[in-house]
């Protein structure tokens, strides 16, 4: 965001390791923590501290969107928009608002831990004054990499971070010892939406559409940027949002893999691109700087008809990129389990784009030199056209990564630079085109943009407050309330809470001929149903001699599936448990059966997180008869949606029983005695010793993509 002269003779090769360690910061920073107590963060569920780089740079990108809505809607400040002087002080604003943006984040991450480390004195400020300096590190490190590199360091340092959410999960799953099923067809997904987006994101930055013609006016493409997905998904996630805050169940209907979800997500990324399109690039805004730029080229009225062509020309690519970018978005979330960031990757392939064009430049005129700094893409391209006109070779610095930002850009304008010779005709040629007034009815303007009428600015300045409040208020909520997953959410079989339907008390009546070997059919009472406490049967399976419990189990299967149950239900297996005397353990000897709902409660794609709380250490003051090994638990932590279906479900079938299911396995399958609340379960793993239930405990929560 320099104004002023580049540094003269800098050298490509510089620039691009500058902008290079800047975007491979996130990732090398990734696994730096915060130095507080782990090892009670981990007996008490909570897991690693939080990353001392954690926050990233978004703490000051939104304080820098919010000052530039603020600007907008406030009159006294609207000035301050246009010009080096107005554009430093509102920098400092944002600053400062970025600061209490990071504070305010760190203490609510801190709600978390703070039972865990209730007792340490000073870790409440180890936290917030790691993660606000974790975060100011970074926004340091991309004010330098701005300055010195080839690209915006903003926007290098915030796409490296959030690309290495991405690429991490899918290391993860590729590096996995048991990926789950569909996870081939998954990353393949992933790749293919990836490069539909780069070559989506590449096509729409240099549409002819976007060029400007014999007359001074141009519409860069796409003229919405990224924000009609933005807002698309701020807007369908708001409901949920808002309800998982207040308690509401309102937002149950928002189910993310609901066809709903998907269509008005799409109806809403065409409308958003159509409406922002022309919200950003009102033609007669168009005209009056295509007028400064070049006074004699054409009369008003036919740069405002030419403004209004761009703009149609503009809007078929511009919805194209929308589409291209919801429906890449959707299909990873449906198919490969959770939704890659596909804006991230759009300013990724932006600052390729402009990175390629800076080595280009630079390497032309070694000495560029800046002589102004534009917010708004169609003012760069008519300031082009002037300089042009004037025989001045131009290079629009971060124009690609600015046209995708649009108007949420403030922290990368695009900079007009030109060779050190032509500095100071360029800078007057500049400042006349975007500061000069061009006739009478505009003398008492004294901003760019000021033509058009205050009652219409200030109705635009409200929609563009209430679209960035739609797509803040959901993302960045999410971001502090709950903590964003940490791997892929996966099928159902990897996790699934299902009903048991004991009202079905002899699902083996009528079965021909004898029972398998090793299957035989006991009772065993079971409460809920209309008669309250009753006798259910079940199968029992104990392995031949010498046979596994999988072998055993793979033989008699088939025999199970031929058994007539109801429409709706199924049988699940869970592993029965014995003392051995010999070896004086607690091990696995057979299976049994339970009577399924088919359709659960809630899957592993429901889990927000899941975590390993480690067994306790044994009691050494306890009677060894009398003494109970501990086991490992998973915690898991639901969606809100998942988390009202639950408690509805509970509170409606309380002595029913309840089967948590891992992989087709039933674990345990507890009598409902009471409602649950909030979405939180824990799971014991397993009965074969600590180290054994330590190791299925984390087996489970590495499926799922927790910690």
């Amino acid at each position: 965001m320099s104004d002023g002269e580049a540094k003269a003779g800098s050298a490509p090769w510089g620039r691009l390791a500058v902008s290079v360690i800047a975007f491979a910061a996130p990732f090398a920073l990734a696994r730096v923590r915060l130095p507080v107590d782990h090892q009670k963060l981990a007996a008490g569920g909570a897991g690693e501290a939080p990353g001392l780089f954690a926050l990233g740079v978004m703490p000051f990108l939104i304080g820098s969107v919010l000052v530039e809505v603020g600007a907008l809607v406030t009159p006294d400040w609207a000035k301050l928009r246009y010009g080096a002087a107005g554009r430093l002080r509102l920098r400092v604003a944002s600053v400062v608002i970025g600061l209490a943006v990071a504070a305010l984040s760190a203490r609510v991450i801190w709600g978390p831990l703070s039972a865990d480390l209730a007792d340490d004195k000073g870790a409440l400020g180890i936290v917030i004054g790691g993660l606000t300096l974790g975060s100011l590190a970074l926004f340091a490190l991309a004010e330098i990499a701005n300055r010195r590199g080839l690209v915006n360091g903003f926007v290098a340092v915030a796409a490296g971070g959030l690309l290495a959410n991405d690429l991490g999960r899918a290391f993860g799953l590729l590096l996995s010892s048991s990926m789950p099923a569909g996870t081939g067809a998954g990353l393949a997904v992933m790749g293919a939406a990836k490069l539909g987006v780069f070559a989506a994101t590449f096509l729409v930055l240099r549409s002819p559409a976007a060029k400007a013609g014999a007359l001074p006016v141009a519409v860069p493409t796409p003229a919405s940027g990224v924000a009609p997905l933005a807002l698309a998904v701020g807007l369908l996630a708001l409901p949920a949002t808002l309800a998982s805050l207040s308690g509401d169940k309102a937002g149950a209907f928002w189910i993310p893999s609901d066809l709903v979800h998907g269509l008005a997500g799409l109806a809403l990324s065409i409308a958003g691109a159509i409406l922002l399109s022309r919200l950003l690039h009102d033609p007669g805004r168009l005209a009056t700087i295509a007028l400064r730029a070049r006074k004699d080229v054409a009369p008003r009225e036919e740069l405002e008809a030419e403004a209004r062509a761009r703009l149609r020309a503009a809007w078929l690519p511009t919805v194209a990129f929308a589409v291209v970018l919801f429906v890449a978005r959707e299909a990873t979330r449906r198919l490969a389990g959770f939704p890659l960031d596909v804006a991230a990757l759009a300013l990724f392939m932006g600052m390729v784009v402009d990175g390629v064009a800076e080595w280009k430049a630079r390497s032309s005129f070694p000495g560029l030199t800046v002589v102004w700094s534009e917010h708004r893409p169609f003012a760069a391209e008519a300031v082009r056209s002037a300089l042009a006109a004037r025989e001045i070779a131009v290079h629009a610095r971060g124009s690609a990564t600015r046209t995708l930002l649009q108007f949420w850009g403030p922290f990368a304008p695009i900079e007009i630079a030109v060779a050190p010779d032509d500095a100071e005709r360029a800078q007057k040629t500049a400042k006349r085109a975007l500061r000069a007034r061009t006739s009478a009815k505009q003398a008492e303007a004294v901003t760019a943009g000021e033509e058009t009428p205050a009652e219409a600015r200030s109705l635009a300045g409200l929609a563009l407050l209430l679209g960035t409040l739609a797509v803040v208020v959901p993302s960045f909520s999410g971001w502090l309330v709950t903590k964003p997953p940490a791997g892929p959410k996966l099928e159902a079989g990897v996790f699934a809470l299902s009903a048991v339907d004991d009202d079905l008390a002899e699902p083996f009546a009528g079965i021909p001929g004898a029972l398998p070997t090793g299957v035989s059919l006991k009772p065993e009472a079971a409460a809920g149903g209309p008669e309250g406490e009753h006798s259910v049967t079940y199968a029992r399976l104990v392995p031949s001699e010498g046979e596994s419990l999988d072998h055993a189990l793979a033989r008699v299967k088939p025999w199970f599936d031929a058994v007539a149950l109801p429409k709706g239900r199924r049988f699940g297996f869970g592993l029965i448990y014995e003392h051995n005397e010999v070896k004086d353990a607690i091990e696995a000897v057979g299976f049994r059966t339970y009577v399924l709902v088919d359709e659960p409660i809630t899957t592993g794609a429901d889990v927000l997180e899941a975590t390993v709380v480690p067994p306790a250490p044994p009691d050494p003051k306890a009677p060894p008869e009398a003494a109970e090994e501990p086991m490992a638990l998973v915690r898991i932590s639901l969606g809100p949606a998942a988390a009202d279906k639950l408690w509805t479900y509970t509170r409606e079938h309380q002595d029913h029983r309840l089967a948590f299911v891992v992989e087709d396995r039933v674990v345990t399958a507890p009598v409902i005695q009471s409602e649950i609340k909030g979405g939180t379960l824990a799971i014991t793993m397993g009965l074969g010793g600590r180290a054994a239930s330590l190791a299925e405990a984390r087996r489970l929560v590495k499926k799922l993509g927790g910690r």
